[in-house]
């Protein structure tokens, strides 16, 4: 796997580099550096298992697993396939909480087989977890192509019986450590859905329109998986599939 900054990007006076190991200049990266951070936005151990056999590719395969799921990934990034464009506005499928449950429970949190393979949300890490966009009204919806979302569920590690009530102790714990003034992201303990409720800490909400001030999370660029990196362009808005 080779990666290579565009020139619009190097060009812009706010680029930033992916990591301090991709440094910003012309040259195309190649070796351990690109492949381990491309690898770290995938799942891990049995939920990378559960991805691969489902899409029937090596688990090793990391360009394909991103070119499915890398519309929404941990940090400021959403990888595209080769030609296609940033969405003009983000497109959302709403869910109910049973819904949420039954993802979950036939796979793993990832949406695979989610409105016609539109969803394209990954989470790293070894654990359950499920990418959402929770509006300012508590409407619950799952981000289609490269949509942002806005928190992360993470429901109660069940089939660990020597872990139990995990939720509970995650949203326990994250509120303890905000009470004595760590930064922590927001978490709240869902027991509608067993789960832990997460903000996303590597997003921000932003006004959308001067005529409406409603707000949504975003993300400021995306990544082509063909090669060239496009700024995101304008503010858009989820109110369309979120009334």
């Amino acid at each position: 796997m080779t990666f290579a900054y565009s020139h619009s990007w190097l060009g812009r006076g706010d680029a930033v580099p992916l990591a301090s190991n991709l440094p910003l200049d012309e040259q195309w990266h190649d070796g351990e550096a690109v492949t381990t951070y491309f690898d770290n936005l995938l799942p891990e151990g049995s939920v990378r298992d559960f991805v691969a056999r489902a899409l029937q590719v090596s688990t090793g395969n990391v360009f394909a697993l991103l070119e499915r799921f890398g519309g929404d990934t941990a940090g400021a990034l959403a990888l595209l396939p080769q030609g296609q464009l940033p969405s003009p506005k983000p497109r959302y499928l709403p869910m109910t909480h049973e819904a949420v449950h039954k993802c979950f429970a036939s796979s793993r949190g990832i949406p695979i087989n989610l409105a016609g393979g539109e969803a394209r949300i990954a989470l790293a890490g070894a654990q359950d977890k499920m990418a959402v966009f929770i509006a300012p009204t508590g409407a619950m919806a799952i981000p289609l192509g490269d949509a942002p979302s806005s928190h992360i569920v993470k429901p109660s590690m069940d089939h660990r019986a020597h872990l139990p009530q995990t939720a509970i102790n995650e949203a326990l714990v994250m509120g303890l450590a905000a009470a004595i003034g760590l930064d922590v992201a927001p978490v709240r303990y869902a027991p509608e859905l067993d789960a832990a409720v997460i903000a996303r800490y590597d997003r921000q909400w932003v006004a959308i329109c001067n005529a409406c001030t409603r707000t949504t999370c975003a993300k400021p660029w995306v990544l082509s998986l063909g090669g060239s990196t496009n700024p995101r362009e304008g503010r858009r808005c989820p109110c369309v599939a979120l009334q």
